[in-house]
């Protein structure tokens, strides 16, 4: 049923392919249901969304821009996960889960580079003068955020061979957003396990500096 529901769309438009690889492939890998809207401020060259939603709409729970993207049954997950890897005239529309998770860590790290700051609530009561905890901080930072400062870490495993822009986006988060990070995390009772960080560093990205930046921090 899927494959003959998706084997009537634009796979000679290269474009449409490599939108359809990008949103499938982060609605798939996402740890919990992002919007539209959400996936559209983590892949800001693509083509908006809402556009190409229009085509998977029959494979899709969704309503507005704003509401979480679900799919339609487990078994679609599987299809395109699992199946369509083996089948040859399935495979454009097959989904490597785990080459789009690597994918989202980037964009997660650069999402919180772009948008933490010291404005950016539930940060400052570390070093400000009101130590108090902000709470409630879901509903005033941008869904993208809330996500990577949740998520990023939990993708990163998947990334066993990063690429230099992994690698330069770490670097940048760890030196100018990290305290910023721990802050937000703590608003979001999401207190996250560093070992996890400082492993993949060990396996994934020994010879960097990345252990001295955040003992420096």
């Amino acid at each position: 049923l899927y494959g003959s529901i998706l084997e009537c769309y634009r796979w000679d438009d290269k474009h449409f392919v490599n939108s359809y690889q990008q949103i499938m492939g982060t609605i798939l890998a996402s740890k919990i249901p992002l919007s539209a809207n959400a996936i559209d401020a983590i892949w800001p060259v693509l083509i908006g969304i809402s556009k190409i939603k229009k085509f998977l709409m029959p494979l899709l729970l969704t309503g507005s821009n704003h509401q979480p993207i679900q799919i339609l049954h487990q078994s679609l997950y599987d299809f395109l996960t699992i199946r369509a890897h083996s089948v040859e005239r399935w495979k454009v529309v097959a989904i490597d889960e785990k080459l789009h998770s690597q994918q989202l860590a980037v964009c997660c790290l650069k999402v919180m580079n772009t948008e933490l700051s010291e404005a950016t609530p539930g940060t400052g009561f570390v070093y400000g003068e009101n130590r108090e905890i902000p709470k409630d901080i879901e509903l005033a930072i941008s869904e993208q955020l809330a996500y990577s400062c949740k998520f990023w870490m939990i993708h990163l495993p998947d990334c066993a061979k990063p690429q230099a822009t992994l690698l330069e986006a770490l670097s940048d988060f760890l030196e100018e957003k990290f305290c910023l990070w721990l802050e937000v995390t703590v608003c979001q009772n999401n207190i996250q396990d560093i070992c996890v960080l400082l492993q993949w560093i060990k396996v994934s990205a020994s010879g960097n500096t990345f252990e001295f930046v955040l003992i420096s921090t």
